[in-house]
């Protein structure tokens, strides 16, 4: 809004959430800017490039899409034959506990990595150049004493690797007594969440981890 008052209007705001109104014409340009953790709905379609951290991303995007965007800072150009109208609904409370950011990005893409259990990325086996899989790390840590704060930062995590279409999500509920590991288990167990992964994965070799691949 501050750098771009001509292409942003806020539609609606209270002190939750900031919905925002884009629209441009081919050959626009925005000035770098920041959004917060944000959901980006398409109104158009239209073709993009985003520059951010000193890459440039080109995008395109169908009418009628919804992804979330990670917190970040970036500029966008519309290099396409159309003009842009998306909203963004801008998110202004904190992240749940323990629910890691990603790097900024463009809309949808992903930047996968080789392995590095610093980095929470694990490559799949097989013959062939390894190929990795975009993973979110999900820590209980902070938030173990609330059951509530427990089954909102699974849900979160589940639908944002659903929507963003990141391979796993690694959920560290600590090694402790269990307990909490078995809280995470009856809530993955949930008919609602078991629809967007495929299968569940104790790690043999740490106790305190479990890893959940989408479908």
């Amino acid at each position: 809004m501050v750098t771009d008052p001509q292409l942003y209007r806020v539609v609606w705001e209270n002190e939750r959430v900031r919905v925002l109104e884009y629209r441009d014409a081919p050959g626009d340009e925005t000035h770098l800017h920041a959004h917060p953790d944000s959901v980006m709905v398409t109104l158009s379609s239209f073709q993009r490039v985003i520059t951010a951290g000193g890459r440039e991303v080109p995008v395109t995007l169908e009418a009628g899409q919804a992804r979330w965007l990670d917190a970040q800072e970036h500029q966008g150009r519309n290099v396409g034959p159309t003009a842009t109208h998306s909203l963004f609904i801008e998110l202004k409370e904190p992240r749940p506990g323990g629910l890691t950011p990603r790097a900024p990005e463009s809309p949808g893409s992903h930047t996968l990595r080789p392995y590095d259990e610093s980095r929470g990325v694990r490559q799949r086996p097989g013959p062939g150049p390894p190929e990795a899989m975009a993973l979110i790390t999900l820590d209980l840590h902070p938030v173990f004493r609330s059951d509530r704060a427990i089954d909102t930062a699974l849900r979160q995590a589940l639908f944002k690797a659903a929507a963003t279409g990141e391979d796993v999500v690694q959920i560290i509920p600590g090694k402790g007594t269990g307990q909490l590991k078995k809280r995470v288990l009856a809530v993955l167990a949930q008919k609602h969440l078991r629809k967007l992964y495929a299968r569940v994965e104790t790690d043999p070799t740490n106790a305190g981890r479990i890893l959940v691949h989408l479908r």
